[in-house]
């Protein structure tokens, strides 16, 4: 395969029923429908049953439930066959703390800091609790470890060439040298007495925001934070991917939560040394202008903004102000976005990770005293200032060097913009200290302030990641299109000149990334922001028929059912009816225990739970109100459709990558995950593919009949090609997309970029088109050629977008 980037890449997600044979076996129907390279989900072996991968193990070996080192052959050889590459995820952040497969970690919980793996695993082996020095706490019991000795819920087991203490199917291994003292028949009273030997402390799960002594993924304690800076660890965790990707097998490499890691650019340039690969793209959520650090060798995201950029585009700005008026008068909610986050993020720094605050702020205790100034009463108030500046961070972190204190000037002002607003909202914290971590943030203070600083990068990730991607948005509901991983709700809508800008950078920088529509982390699917995007053209009809459902469903409405979930219900029926009992109530319980606010993952209210779920199967079982919502949607689900079809050819037509996440070359109306990583239809889909222009296959038709073009037009679409914006004329010029692709022009996308009318409604709107003769490749003009200026409503009179090449 080329080393350059792919043509179009194709997102599986491989789990145990759907591994590597499964995969082989869409080789042919992938390269029928135009993409170039299958892009699968983590390969390396994880924990048995992980439906998704990122729990790793043995990052040293193919995942067998998938079809180990053979199965991956074979895949490998059924895509050649059909020409086709391949692109591999990769988790280099964190690995599972399941100690019965996870061998390394399971050495490190036996030997504790003489293990040879215990600088693998971010841990603070001297941390702000003394219980725990040379200790690793695990708070996995559902009390205290007395009280569930007592109850007989511990024991011994061996097996594996190892003595395990037994919790439920947990096993934590026993240091061999603190077996001596243990009597044949160990009650309760020896097995606490063997516990308080080990190299592990077991706690209730609770003590995770308290004390808990070692880098985890966001919040997850199941998942340990990696050491991928230190050789060793990156030489050992990255020997079976390398060997993969110089032998041929992979083609190119996506990073998983890129921002978690230590120094991502020093990461990044040992990747490309490591293994050779040609393309590599990471998983980076850019806020609001920020782009990719100059410098990273990287080719791209895996297209977030993209998506996020879509939407906006297709939002329409004059709604902004009758849905705010809507979701405060339905809600009572008047509160701006930005202070929602800043609330998520706060009691997310004050709760669940408190416990890397407290570590963090003994950091401050040290640097603050080689500082020479006076000492924070105590962990507490170092504490505080860390909160109040991280708080208060635009940016997911970042990305000033922690070992020379080099600072870019982005960041020093990103900096400084955050300790301005800690100090005026937070006038109670000294601000002595928040000057301290200011410093400390822009590489001012050496010795321990840049250990700090590492430290402080590695955390705001999460902290922006839970407190607005999982918390907030899951919130604050105004147009629920716009909540999405690398979108801001308060941007509503953005301008043609926005949208040529970001494509010409695109083009500019060199990036080559993935442009995708939908991922396995989005919200909702592309088809189901597509719909709710047309509220935006349509807020007075959506307000009435949002306080008309409101009004039917009062006598079926539990009273503590809330007004923001009522008001999210009725976009997720809008969004993605026709949806069962089942699919709409687990979407549901996800998206309130996100918000945390009438109950959470930690501390379900069960009374609640069932209060809406209850209301949920009422509102579908109501057939008065169905039937409103399903006359509502109607036409909605038409508009919508057509909107789909003109975010699909931009897709592809733009400067980088098309991805297609799996399933969604079909109409697709998934929401959160897990709701999307269901089974896919694939024969059914073969069976459209081969079946020429039937009833259903619009999207799939016009997909690949767009990637054909970009096959037989490389020069048009490879990096560095030019991106020239085109500007219609007349009264709708402002909904046509239009751009040149190449120098000269080889092809001109063209596309509408809302969904509500003019569909067959353009009157005089005009397009220029370049010099020559043009032919549309994805449906009928009305004629052999076009040129010069012509009517829109002669290019878009059947499909919402059109793809010309040369006659």
């Amino acid at each position: 395969m080329s080393a350059g980037p792919p043509r179009a890449t194709y997102r599986v997600q491989l789990q145990p029923g759907f591994g590597f044979d499964e995969a082989a076996g869409l080789a042919g129907y992938l390269a029928a429908l135009g993409i170039s390279h299958l892009y699968v989900s983590p390969i390396l072996e994880a924990v048995p049953g992980s439906r998704h991968g990122y729990d790793v193990t043995d990052p040293t070996r193919v995942r067998e439930q998938l079809g180990g080192a053979t199965g991956f052959r074979r895949m490998v050889e059924a895509l050649r066959a059909e020409g086709l590459g391949l692109l591999v995820d990769i988790v280099p952040n964190h690995m599972s703390t399941d100690a019965r497969f996870d061998h390394w970690w399971a050495d490190v919980l036996e030997a504790g800091p003489a293990s040879p793996y215990a600088g693998f695993f971010d841990i603070d082996w001297d941390p702000p609790w003394p219980e725990l020095r040379d200790r690793v706490l695990l708070p996995v019991l559902e009390d205290t470890v007395e009280a569930v000795a007592a109850r007989g819920g511990l024991g011994l087991e061996r097996s594996a060439g190892r003595v395990w203490v037994t919790y439920g199917e947990q096993r934590f291994p026993v240091d061999p040298a603190t077996l001596r003292e243990l009597p044949d028949d160990a009650g309760p009273e020896a097995l606490l007495a063997l516990c308080d030997r080990q190299h592990w402390l077991l706690a209730p799960w609770t003590d995770a925001e308290v004390r808990l002594n070692h880098r985890r993924f966001f919040t997850i304690t199941s998942l340990v934070g990696v050491r991928e800076e230190e050789p060793r660890v990156f030489d050992a965790v990255h020997g079976c991917i390398a060997a993969l990707v110089r032998e041929g097998s992979v083609d190119g490499l996506r990073i998983d939560h890129i921002d978690g890691l230590r120094d991502p650019a020093g990461y990044l340039a040992q990747v490309r040394e490591a293994t050779g690969t040609g393309w590599v793209v990471v998983e980076k959520v850019l806020e609001g202008e920020e782009q990719l650090p100059a410098g990273w060798r990287a080719d791209g995201t895996t297209g977030y903004e993209f998506a996020a950029l879509l939407t906006e585009l297709s939002v329409d700005p004059a709604g902004a102000v009758p849905l705010s008026e809507l979701h405060a008068g339905f809600t009572g909610h008047t509160e701006s976005f930005e202070h929602c986050v800043h609330q998520a993020r706060t009691a997310l720094l004050r709760g669940e990770l408190a416990s890397d605050v407290t570590r963090l702020a003994a950091r401050v205790v040290r640097v603050a005293a080689d500082a020479g100034l006076h000492p924070p009463r105590d962990l507490a108030e170092a504490a505080e200032a860390l909160v109040a500046v991280i708080a208060e961070l635009g940016v997911y972190r970042t990305y000033v060097d922690s070992e020379t204190g080099r600072c870019r000037p982005e960041d020093a002002a990103r900096a400084g913009i955050a300790v301005t607003r800690a100090r005026r909202r937070h006038p109670g914290v000294r601000g002595d200290l928040l000057d301290l971590v200011a410093d400390c943030l822009c590489g001012r203070c050496p010795g321990e302030g840049l250990e700090l600083l590492a430290r402080v990068q590695q955390l705001t990730p999460a902290v922006m990641a839970k407190g607005k991607e999982d918390t907030a948005l899951y919130r604050w509901n105004r147009l629920l299109a716009l909540n999405e991983v690398g979108a801001d709700p308060d941007r509503f809508g953005v301008g043609l000149d926005a949208f040529h800008a970001t494509c010409a950078a695109w083009v500019a920088r060199g990036d080559h990334g993935l442009r995708a529509t939908s991922t396995h982390d989005t919200k909702r699917s592309e088809d189901v922001r597509a719909r709710l995007c047309l509220l935006s053209e349509m807020p007075d009809r959506w307000g009435e028929a949002v306080r008309r459902w409101s009004a039917g469903a009062a006598s079926i409405r539990p009273d503590a059912v809330d007004p923001d979930t009522e008001y999210v219900l009725y976009q997720t029926l809008v969004g993605a009816y026709p949806i069962g009992a089942e699919r709409l109530t687990a979407y549901l319980a996800k998206a309130t225990r996100e918000a945390g606010l009438h109950t959470s993952w930690t501390r379900p209210d069960a009374a609640y739970d069932e209060a809406l779920r209850r209301f949920a199967v009422a509102v579908l079982e109501d057939s008065e109100l169905m039937s409103d919502v399903a006359a509502f949607v109607q036409p909605v689900a038409a508009a919508g459709r057509r909107l789909s079809l003109a975010w699909t050819l931009l897709k592809v037509a733009v400067p980088g990558v098309p991805d297609v996440y799996q399933g969604t070359e079909l109409w697709d109306l998934s929401l959160v995950d897990p709701d999307n990583r269901r089974p896919v239809d694939f024969e059914e889909r073969r069976r459209l593919l081969a079946g020429g222009d039937v009833p259903g296959a619009a999207k799939l038709r016009l997909l690949q009949r767009a990637l054909a073009v970009r096959r037989e037009l490389p020069a048009a679409f490879e990096p560095g090609a030019a991106y020239t914006a085109l500007a219609a004329a007349g009264p709708h010029a402002d909904r046509v997309v239009a751009f040149a692709r190449g120098e000269p022009a080889a092809a001109v996308c063209v596309a509408d970029r809302r969904g509500l009318e003019p569909h067959g409604g353009w009157g005089e709107t005009t397009l220029a088109l370049p010099a020559g003769r043009w032919v549309d490749r994805l449906g009928d003009t009305g004629g052999a050629g076009l040129e010069g200026e012509v009517a829109v409503a002669r290019l878009l009179r059947e499909l919402p977008g059109a793809l010309l090449a040369r006659a």
